[in-house]
């Protein structure tokens, strides 16, 4: 289970605790049957132009799209598509972004 949100709190018993909030911004993926053997590729989630036709899909950002980058081929992907079960299955490093 890879969670597009996390919390930590920051603190011990004596001092105030403070909340860090962390959304989830990238993956890479390995398809194959070991990590020196098989294909590598990444999704990350990044800023288009409101105006461009191309980019007018809904995601966690409304000026965000996730864009899968598969060796020279780069497209943009749904949510679901970036961070479902599918996509779980073959995580292999995930970023997280503190907000």
């Amino acid at each position: 289970y890879v969670p597009t949100t996390m919390k930590e709190e920051d603190g011990d018993n004596n001092d105030e605790v403070s909340i860090q909030r962390y959304s989830l911004r990238s993956t890479v993926h390995h398809i194959g049957s070991t990590a020196s053997c098989g294909h590598y590729t990444a999704d990350a989630l990044r800023p288009y132009n409101n105006d461009d036709d191309n980019h007018k899909k809904k995601s966690q950002n409304n000026d965000a799209q996730w864009t899968r980058f598969n060796d020279s081929y780069v497209s943009t992907i749904s949510d679901s598509q970036a961070t479902g079960l599918s996509a779980q299955r073959t995580t292999y490093m995930v970023m997280y972004e503190l907000q």
